[in-house]
């Protein structure tokens, strides 16, 4: 039978390069990883990746928990954070926790626990026994998005908070006084930021609250405008906690044959592709959503590679604000 060592041997190169090349790690020259796969061929030779996980209890596989893959943010981070797992020489498994409130994040870790996961990142909001779980095992775990005000957890986060007070800031900028806000659910720490830092800056310059409550859908959004100016049918200006939210409030502002940005502008959250190709295009709170893959890989490798306990455990991101037609001020 034809083991790793004969295919190293008859390379010329160590074990630990094969073993690379099998896990299609990037750190291994073209011309070696080539050359390595033609003897893999020829000699017919085919990696056990089950007794090769046994024997060195690494799997070269990371598990992401994400509440909702038809959520284009989510669909575009697990995108980047895939493609940067891949370049660190790992592979990438996929979890869809749903956004079940009893849906517990603690069943899908006893299952992670229970095989042999090198790593996960968690984008969804954990309960206490999931916490709990955590802290009790030895996998390491990175948090992000949802996840960030998991205690003691190495976390990826954004300045939800200045994000947000960019967005009222804007509108109140671009003359808009009746300024209404659609939030996402109340048990997100995400959303709460963005409503905290709505109500400061609205109570700051003096002007009255408008808010209303979505569940971060296009519908919730739709519906969620239609009661605002149904509500308020002075408001001039809509903030929406993510932008498929932003984008339901367009579509019902344009039904109603409102023009916006002339009689009501817009500013969503989050920066995803969709609001480049919504008419007219949506001005955006953006995060940096490549980057938070490439930094959650980053950390949550130099853990398990490097097994460093003084990790830095918090990490927050700034935010922009790019501006588009939906918030244009008149003459711009």
């Amino acid at each position: 039978m034809v083991t790793i060592k004969d295919v190293a041997s008859k390379a010329g190169v160590s074990v630990a390069t094969v073993s690379r090349v099998i896990n299609n790690n990037p750190n291994v020259r073209r011309e070696t990883s080539m050359k390595i796969k033609e003897i893999m061929k020829e000699l017919n030779y085919t990696p056990n990746s089950v007794a090769r996980t046994l024997s060195n209890k690494k799997s070269n596989m990371i598990a992401l928990l994400i509440p909702d893959i038809n959520n284009p943010f989510f669909y575009e981070l697990s995108s980047s954070i895939e493609q940067n797992a891949y370049e660190n020489g790992y592979s990438l498994l996929l979890f869809h926790t749903t956004r079940k409130e009893d849906d517990s994040v603690s069943k899908f870790l006893k299952v992670l626990y229970s095989s042999y996961i090198d790593g996960i990142i968690i984008a969804t909001k954990l309960d206490k026994e999931s916490e709990k779980m955590i802290r009790k095992e030895q996998i390491p775990v990175v948090a992000i998005d949802r996840a960030v005000t998991a205690k003691n957890i190495p976390s990826i986060g954004v300045q939800n908070y200045n994000g947000a007070k960019l967005a009222v800031s804007h509108l109140i900028d671009i003359g808009r006084r009746n300024i209404g806000f659609i939030s996402g659910p109340r048990q997100w720490s995400t959303t709460n930021s963005r409503y905290k830092a709505y109500k400061d800056e609205m109570k700051k310059r003096k002007l009255p609250e408008r808010v209303v409550y979505g569940d971060l859908t296009i519908n919730s959004g739709a519906i969620a405008t239609s009661k605002l100016i149904s509500t308020y049918p002075c408001i001039d200006g809509i903030f929406a906690a993510n932008d498929l939210m932003a984008i339901g409030a367009l579509k019902t502002l344009l039904k109603r044959n409102k023009k916006i940005p002339e009689d009501v502008a817009i500013v969503g959250f989050d920066g995803i592709s969709l609001c480049k190709v919504t008419e007219p295009e949506l001005t955006t709170v953006a995060q940096p959503i490549k980057e938070l893959g490439v930094l959650a890989i980053r950390k949550l490798v130099e853990i398990i590679e490097n097994q460093i306990s003084t990790v830095k455990m918090k990490h927050d991101i700034e935010m922009k604000l790019v501006i588009r037609s939906s918030s244009m001020r008149k003459g711009d």
